[in-house]
């Protein structure tokens, strides 16, 4: 997520106006009038004005509301005016014991200021009325904000896990008191009834409060996972916050005078950077989605701005989905503008250029690599390069998140020919060195990515990468020996049928999912295991378990519960496991998790039109888990047992759910995955015809226009493509054999763009 900034300018910070693209970039020029206060500044004591009349003006406003607010306090005894006064006694404090706080002085420390902070939120909260005569928030209200915004910085002398975990407490308190609901309502009237006036002493008592709580709301959604959720909850705060960004656009982009700047400019940047912080958080995808951030941020990336542009792109890499990719690779500069960003940052002793940080730009090229339209453009543009030197010279974060992209990018084909054929590149050196440090995340992001290229590395024609690849393979299969002995000491050989808790096959029943979900997952598997199936589920670690065990669970699976969600899609574990199913021809049931998820991309392909059970809580628990059931039944069934007997599902199911149940729906018995609206779509006979008669040209056409060049269609006729689009939808598994061993397609990447290709052809009129 981004950073923060307060209220007195210092140090290197994203300056919208200092960093127009047609400009000179220069990171300690921050000239100009606007504060742009986006996400990954540093957190820093900053003015929201750069120039240094507007500090001047500034300071002066801040003075003007002192004093009309001790004139209040003077006249009706207010004693929760906060003047700054013990603000200043803190500094003071800080600049003379430099000493880091015992833990007795840090827990009393804690204490104090928390307990002030909700006795300052509450009396806010118990105004009444809320505004004065004049429409302005009364003197409570608006200290109340101003504290909250203060407290981010209040602790420094201690560690920075410390100071992450206060503002934890704070983002915490915000919320269970019920404050934000406050800092909703001043957002909504102050955008509704402006700010601007003559008397600029109201001004400031209107702009004042706004600026406060959209300053926090960007600080504290950078440190607490918790509030970036609550907000992205409320759609009516989030399309406040969003419609201002609409409403400034074209006046930010220059298209229509006046153009923006001063205070409208200011609001504008809090606003953008408080969305690419939700945007930081997964389970708010949908919500961003379905608020239309995609089609709202797409034109920021033609901001003359970079630090809006920058901005744009890391919010919709989180958000964008496999079929949304075009608006990335239709604006390559930006991400030319991310590396470049990446590579300065690198240059500095802080990592960090025009006030991005190289985690976070590394953040951002993982995020635009989970989609796989954009894996191949990132290395293309050097980001391997990169990503290798942030590795050797980061610290521990960096190190992760170098790592994790590289993990990312390792699931395309060409990028692993290109990792394990170019040994001045170095990424292998780098893994292997990386996965001896302490950190098990950074080791699992080593091992994954080593794991994708263990075919390409035991191919590759270097000696020492071929040797790499030899003992990665050597290693599985010491680990199948293992299994298998451990399973041969457990065999009991019993005669006739089995017992009412056995199976007749020693393989088990796989559930693949994303940690999110575990809970409902747990019921699915207790009512699977009280039917008498094996069940294998990694409950206490999800993902953190060996690459050499998760695939020895596939393997030793013969169905494999893929479930499905946005979050399973952009697991790199997940997608490890689900490409290693699809890879092993396991039997793959799909669950889906998630309300209105539709796969795309690479597990789109993998699904192509199986049937699925819905789980997300849109039906009945026990239905589902009946039909199930019976469905795990059925393909037990056409395995050939050697040890007698079948399964015998009991006639009557007792299925049990921990949670409350759902209000039921009428719904088919399964659904399939062929009503994907933006996805599997059955192409018209008019349309099929059309194509038959494609000519050699026509053929040829439909591979440029998808990037098929190198996938060796050449030959085909308008027929044959016509056959491949009826084969897709009739017999699914047939066609992608077809693709495998008639059309010698080796890799997902390529399946996957020949199957959307075909897909597209839906629209041809």
């Amino acid at each position: 997520m981004g950073s923060a900034v307060s209220c007195s300018s210092k140090g290197n910070v994203k300056t919208a106006n200092s960093v127009n693209t047609t400009h000179n970039n220069n990171s300690n020029n921050n000239s100009g009038d606007t504060m742009f206060a986006s996400s990954s500044i540093k957190p820093q004591e900053a003015d929201d004005v750069t120039t240094s009349d507007e500090i001047v003006k500034a300071k002066e406003t801040t003075d003007d509301e002192k004093k009309d607010l001790n004139t209040e306090k003077e006249k009706n005894g207010d004693d929760d005016v906060d003047n700054d006064d013990d603000n200043k006694d803190d500094v003071k404090k800080t600049t003379v014991t430099s000493e880091p706080y015992t833990p007795e002085e840090l827990a009393n420390f804690k204490k104090e200021k928390l307990e002030e902070l909700k006795t300052k939120l509450e009396n806010a909260l118990a105004c009444d009325p809320r505004k004065e005569e004049e429409g302005m928030f009364v003197v409570k209200i608006r200290n109340a904000v101003l504290k909250v915004s203060q407290i981010y910085f209040a602790l420094k002398r201690t560690t920075e896990e410390e100071i992450k975990i206060f503002r934890l407490d704070i983002a915490k308190l915000v919320v269970e008191t019920k404050f934000i609901d406050l800092m909703h309502e001043i957002i909504e009237w102050t955008f509704q009834n402006g700010w601007h006036d003559g008397d600029t002493t109201k001004q400031s008592k209107k702009y004042l409060p706004l600026s406060h709580t959209l300053l926090s709301l960007q600080n504290f959604t950078d440190a607490s996972e918790m509030l970036a959720i609550e907000i992205a909850s409320r759609s009516k705060m989030l399309h406040e916050v969003t419609s201002k960004i609409v409403q400034y656009t074209d006046r930010h982009l220059g298209k229509v005078e006046p153009i923006l700047k001063g205070t409208e400019h200011k609001v504008f940047g809090w606003c953008v950077s408080l969305v690419h912080n939700l945007s930081m958080v997964e389970s708010n995808v949908n919500a961003l989605r379905e608020a239309g951030l995609i089609d709202i941020m797409q034109p920021l990336l033609k901001s003359p701005f970079e630090i809006t542009s920058m901005c744009a792109l890391a919010t919709l890499a989180g958000i964008i989905n496999e079929q949304e990719c075009d608006i990335i690779n239709g604006n390559k500069e930006i991400v030319m503008l991310l590396l470049d960003m990446l590579r300065k940052g690198q240059k500095t002793k802080a990592h960090r250029y025009q006030g991005w940080s190289c985690k976070e730009c590394t953040y951002t090229i993982r995020m635009l690599a989970r989609n796989d339209a954009n894996k191949k453009l990132l290395v293309d543009l050097g980001a391997l390069e990169l990503l290798v030197n942030l590795g050797k010279i980061g610290n521990m974060e960096e190190k992760y998140e170098s790592a994790e992209a590289i993990w990312a990018l390792s699931f395309d084909a060409e990028n692993q020919a290109l990792i394990t054929g170019n040994a001045e590149l170095g990424v292998i050196e780098l893994l292997m060195e990386l996965k001896q440090e302490d950190s098990n995340k950074i080791k699992k992001a080593c091992n994954g990515a080593l794991w994708n290229m263990k075919e390409a590395l035991r191919c590759t024609v270097i000696e020492k990468y071929r040797e790499i690849g030899e003992k990665l393979n050597a290693r599985h299969e010491e680990s199948d020996v293992e299994t298998d002995r451990k399973k041969s000491r457990k065999l009991k050989k019993v005669a006739g049928k089995p017992s009412k808790d056995e199976t007749t096959s020693d393989k088990h029943i796989m559930i693949s999912y994303q940690w999110s979900d575990q809970a409902i997952l747990k019921d699915i598997k207790d009512n699977i295991k009280a039917c008498g199936f094996k069940v294998w589920m990694d409950i206490d670690n999800m993902g953190g378990s060996t690459l050499e065990s998760m695939a020895n669970a596939v393997e030793d699976a013969d169905i494999v519960l893929m479930c499905m969600s946005s979050k399973y899609k952009t697991s790199l574990p997940c997608r490890a496991e689900a490409e290693y199913a699809y890879q092993t021809k396991k039997t793959i049931i799909p669950l889906k998790m998630e309300k209105g998820y539709y796969p795309d991309g690479w597990l789109g392909f993998i699904l192509g039109t199986k049937l699925f059970f819905e789980f997300s809580g849109k039906y009945p628990f026990e239905k589902k888990m009946e039909e199930l059931l019976k469905a795990i039944s059925t393909e037990r069934k056409k395995v050939d047992s050697t040890d007698g007997g079948d399964i015998v599902i009991p006639s009557e199911i007792k299925v049990t759910h921990s949670t409350p149940p759902v209000s039921q729906e009428k719904t088919p018995v399964a659904s399939t995955t062929s009503n994907i609206p933006r996805g599997l779509s059955y192409v018209s006979m008019e349309t099929i015809n059309t194509i038959r008669k494609w000519s050699a040209d026509d053929v040829k056409k439909w591979i440029q226009k998808n990037n098929l060049d190198g996938c060796k269609l050449d030959h085909l006729t308008g027929g044959e493509v016509a056959l491949l689009i009826n084969m897709r939808f009739e017999c699914p598994e047939y066609f992608y054999k077809c693709l495998e061993s008639m059309l010698h397609v080796r890799d997902l990447l390529t399946m996957s763009r020949i199957v959307w290709a075909l897909n597209d052809l839906n629209e041809l009129k």
